[in-house]
């Protein structure tokens, strides 16, 4: 039993360590180097393809689309502000078209000098003849060259396989160097994604440097000495070195959301610290050796701090459940990192504590400014709360429900372009295409005949210009092009460019005419872009300015409500693309984000459940946990904040924190309940002994994640701010929310079950005591033998003999104590069984029977025969009367120590039946109970004895055995005139 308790308060593991540092450490150094070897292997990589998920129906028809029709992604090369026809420029232009085209993975560049090389069969157009005829083509203005003219795209068709950013190095390798000259810039997906990338270095760079030196500031004004700074910060680069290192062997690559781990790992990491250290300090102030404050430190922070990266861990792992590889990204290298920080703070620092002089960790004469101030505010909170209890209950209760209504108001939302500021070039590029040419953002309407040669037939291809017609119409859609924009285009091209030609052919031979007129005029890729081979399907493809997923989804819904209710000669007709898919994807945020939760709050519940034993106490400390996130997300709701990939972090990692400090609280709790069960007094003392812990581990983590407020991203500056709201409530929660909650609880842990010995450990020191004799006797009786073999003494036989029977007598006595030892073992699952209620009272009257002889105290049996029978457990009932039996004895014990004359000191057990019960009563002549005890001392851990001399469980634990079994336990007392504790059972059935 006392080996579990070692294991528990890691006082055995931390013994452990601390005798054997030096090899600990060189293990360390030694993991270390094995991780850090992987770090030039550690890659930075983000995307906006990370943003789609992979099993996704959508994702899938999407690949279905790209394998029958080519990959549509662009990248678009714009020239701005500048006369395009102006021959000078326009053969800039043409020279830059060439160059791109031969970069590797561009599969086809549209342009200006593109087009006209292949419209201008003779050769003999000037640019004026040029200009005039791009006026009149439709499928030129925006797609091609803007309404003034002042502005022209160069448009590149990207293969299906090659990496992205190595096919947009290429191209701005070849705008550098071609483009010389002209006002350029590239928009589109990959160079929103290279932006991801460059974004994400700089703030790898200089994030967690910063997160560094706050937190380093942080305990240089909290503790004001050099040990409880340098520890720490040591410990975080180790753990940060050990995640980087684990992340590179894994292939788990640097991107948006995992960057936000390091900051994350320093602010969690310098929070655990502040508890540990808090409690150093005192350990150190009380113990003279360095190894001795160590294991005391860990004795005592040791479980907690063990059981607050497990509850934060459950935070952060929960995101595994989610689809999106992105967040399950972070969620891998933030558990590896929590793991990094249990193990370095539980095996490296006792160590490392156990080397360091005291004189690091003695607090200066001047230390107390900051804590003072900090115990003043608790204070006056605590003052607050005890007095307007009801009123500030009240208050956040009606918080809850204000945040609650906002919760009604929140929107998911995904838009890679809003990721970055309005002054960044991303942003500023986009909103000049939009204004002056089509959006880089593609999306694809599909028309599927579902049989062959379906669009051989004019009429079906005329259906797709009417159906293109629609589409034009929509908010957020630039242009539209078909196979219909390139057959009229090569009507009009094959006639001489006579205007009464640019029109759809109206027979079939015509239209198989055109069809191969255009596979040779523009080419077969062309073609294949917007037309199967078999002529079943067709691709109509939307350049959009559209960005938000919100506002992809309302395109497709418009689209599949309008062809639910047109004819489209019985094709189907369904919408694809990436921006789509990534917009379904976003919208499944909020499914995962609600499963992530409600695991992480049924894993903490389960925790809290198994660790104080009641339902009660589990929903009682996820109170305090959920009001943070309450009013975080009703925060959102109100100030339009939509759930996005970097905010659905937020719940389940700031819960997981939250609930650190709570852990904390109620483990001080139980111990000042422990010594004064005045929930009161215990609710105050524990908040004055952790409020300041709590607190600066709050403006901590707080100040950590301020950090994120600078930046390259929108959604990783508003994950900080969201962040800090969230720990900032979380502080209320812990400092008014929860003492309110915990008067009203009783606390018992696991922990303390079993540091609190058993039944069998409790009778250890009477049966020591009482094996004892016998085995002195035995000595004494052996030594005497000996003496007399020596001596060789012929005239003691009658005295050896007398002694030998006393050895025998002795040795049987010493056998039947541990026969009654082994008799009252709990035998463990065994079922309720009928017992004879007097059964067990014997058992226990056999054992204790001696010690109640030597502390002269009369003990009375009146057990009724022909009792019926009880459904118990025999071993049960033992510890049960045990419990009441060794009461009485302390009872009557320290009533003949007071300032009464003695007199005679019995203890009567009387056993009977009340109509259908079976009585058990115990009577002592003992001190008595007075009534203001006797209504608690049922409670855990409440103690009429001196302080160290009980736990105050053996009734507690006694009245569960007896409720158990269907029986009641009822007493009365007066003082110095004893107590009758009277237990009924029901009979058994028969």
């Amino acid at each position: 039993m006392r080996a579990w308790v070692e294991i528990l308060e890691l006082w055995g593991w931390t013994r452990f360590v601390v005798a054997h540092r030096i090899l600990v450490i060189a293990v360390f150094a030694i993991v270390t180097a094995a991780l850090c070897a992987g770090l030039p292997r550690l890659r930075l990589e983000t995307s906006i393809y990370d943003l789609a998920i992979e099993d996704l129906p959508e994702k899938k028809a999407y690949d279905a689309f790209k394998e029958r029709f080519g990959s549509e992604e662009i990248i678009v090369v714009v020239v701005h502000d500048v006369d395009v026809f102006n021959p000078r420029v326009f053969e800039k232009i043409r020279n830059l078209s060439e160059c791109l085209s031969k970069v590797p993975g561009v599969r086809r560049v549209l342009s200006l000098p593109h087009i006209k090389d292949r419209m201008d069969v003779t050769k003999k157009w000037d640019l004026a003849r040029y200009r005039q005829v791009v006026r009149q083509v439709s499928l030129f203005t925006r797609n091609i060259v803007s309404p003034d003219e002042r502005h022209t795209a160069i448009t590149l068709v990207l293969e299906a396989g090659p990496p992205r950013a190595r096919i947009l190095a290429e191209v701005r390798s070849v705008m550098a160097g071609e483009g010389k000259g002209l006002p350029l810039y590239d928009t589109g997906l990959p160079s929103v994604s290279d932006a991801l990338v460059r974004a994400t270095e700089r703030d790898f760079i200089w994030l967690p440097p910063l997160t560094f030196l706050l937190m380093a500031v942080a305990l240089a004004v909290v503790f004001r000495r050099a040990g409880f700074v340098l520890l720490p910060v040591a410990s975080l680069l180790l753990v940060l070195l050990w995640t980087f290192g684990a992340m590179a062997w894994a292939g788990v690559p640097l991107s948006m959301l995992t960057m936000i781990v390091p900051v994350f790992l320093v602010a969690v990491g310098t929070a655990y610290g502040l508890h540990v250290l808090s409690e150093h300090k005192v350990s150190v102030e009380k113990t003279p050796g360095a190894g001795e404050a160590a294991r005391r430190t860990y004795a005592r922070m040791g479980f907690p701090v063990s059981l607050a990266v497990i509850t934060t861990g459950i935070g952060v792992a929960s995101l595994l459940v989610n689809k999106m590889e992105g967040i399950r990204q972070f969620s891998v290298a933030s558990c590896f990192g929590l793991l990094g920080l249990f193990v370095v703070m539980l095996v490296l620092w006792p160590a490392v504590l156990s080397l360091l002089p005291r004189g690091a960790f003695l607090p200066k004469a001047r230390d107390g400014d900051v804590p003072g101030l900090a115990a003043r505010f608790l204070e006056k909170v605590l003052g607050a709360v005890m007095r307007e209890e009801k009123r500030t209950l009240r208050i956040i209760c009606a918080l809850s429900i204000l945040a609650g209504v906002g919760l009604f108001r929140l929107e998911v939302e995904t838009n890679p372009v809003d990721y970055f500021k309005e002054s960044s070039d991303v942003a500023r590029n986009i909103r000049h295409i939009k204004e002056h040419l089509a959006g880089p953002f593609p999306v694809n309407v599909i028309m599927d005949g579902k049989e062959e040669d379906f669009f051989e037939n004019p009429a079906n291809v005329a259906r797709i210009a009417a159906l293109q017609d629609f589409l034009g119409t929509l908010e957020g859609v630039d242009t539209t092009v078909s196979l219909a924009d390139y057959l009229r285009l090569v009507n009009y091209a094959t006639n001489r460019y006579k205007e009464k030609f640019y029109r759809l052919p109206a027979e079939g031979f015509e239209l198989r005419i055109l069809m191969n007129n255009l596979k040779s005029l523009l080419g077969q890729d062309v073609f294949d872009q917007f037309m199967t081979a078999d002529l079943s399907s067709a691709n109509v493809l939307l350049r959009t300015s559209i960005s938000s997923s919100t506002d992809f989804l309302k395109l497709k819904e418009k689209i599949l409500r309008h062809v639910a209710d047109a004819t489209y000669g019985g094709a189907d007709i369904r919408v694809t693309g990436l921006g789509p898919v990534i917009a379904e994807s976003s919208h499944l945020l909020t499914r995962g984000q609600i499963k992530s939760l409600a695991l992480t709050l049924a894993l903490i519940f389960v925790v809290m459940f198994l660790l104080f034993m009641s339902a009660k106490v589990g929903l009682v400390a996820l109170v305090p946990n959920l009001f943070p996130i309450l009013v975080c997300f009703g925060f959102m709701g109100w100030f339009g904040v939509e759930i996005s990939v970097a905010t659905v972090l937020v719940a389940c990692v700031a819960i997981g924190l939250a609930v650190d400090d709570t852990i904390h609280y109620l483990f001080r709790y139980n111990r000042e309940f422990r010594l004064d069960p005045d929930r009161r007094r215990a609710v105050r003392r524990a908040l004055l002994g952790m409020g300041r812990p709590i607190v600066f581990t709050t403006l901590t983590i707080s100040l950590g994640f301020c950090v994120l407020l600078f930046s390259s991203f929108k959604p990783t500056i508003t994950f900080g701010a969201l962040m800090v709201l969230t720990m900032v409530s979380a502080l209320v929660g812990d400092l008014v929310v929860l003492p309110a909650l915990m008067r009203r609880v009783e606390l018992v842990t696991v922990w303390d079950l079993l540091k609190s010995m058993s039944t069998v450990d409790r009778m250890a020191g009477d049966l020591i005591h009482e094996l004892n004799q016998p085995l002195n006797a035995i000595k004494m009786g052996s030594e005497f033998i000996r003496m007399c073999v020596e001596e060789r003494e012929d005239d003691g036989g009658e005295e050896l003999a007398r002694v030998a029977r006393e050895i025998s007598t002795q040795a049987d006595r010493a056998a039947e104590i541990v026969w009654r030892i082994r008799e009252f073992e709990t035998r463990p699952g065994v079922e309720t069984e009928r017992v004879d209620i007097n059964g067990p009272i014997r058992s226990v009257v056999d054992i204790m029977a001696h010690q109640l002889r030597v502390d002269d105290i009369r003990l009375d049996l009146d057990l009724a025969h022909d009792l019926p029978p009880v459904l118990a457990h025999e071993d049960r009932l033992k510890q049960v009367f045990y419990n009441l039996l060794t009461n009485a004895r302390e009872s009557i014990d320290r009533k003949r120590r007071g300032p009464r004359p003695p007199e005679a000191h019995r203890i009567r057990i009387a056993t009977s039946m009340d109509g259908d019960r079976v009585v058990v009563s115990i009577t002592d002549t003992g001190e008595g109970i007075p009534k203001r005890d006797r209504e608690r001392i049922f409670d855990p851990f409440y103690t009429t004895k001196p302080h160290g001399r009980g736990k105050g469980l053996g009734l507690s634990i006694s009245r569960g055995i007896v409720r158990e079994y269907g029986g009641r336990v009822l007493v009365r007392s007066e003082p110095g005139r004893g107590a009758i504790f009277r237990l009924t059972f029901p009979r058994a059935p028969f």
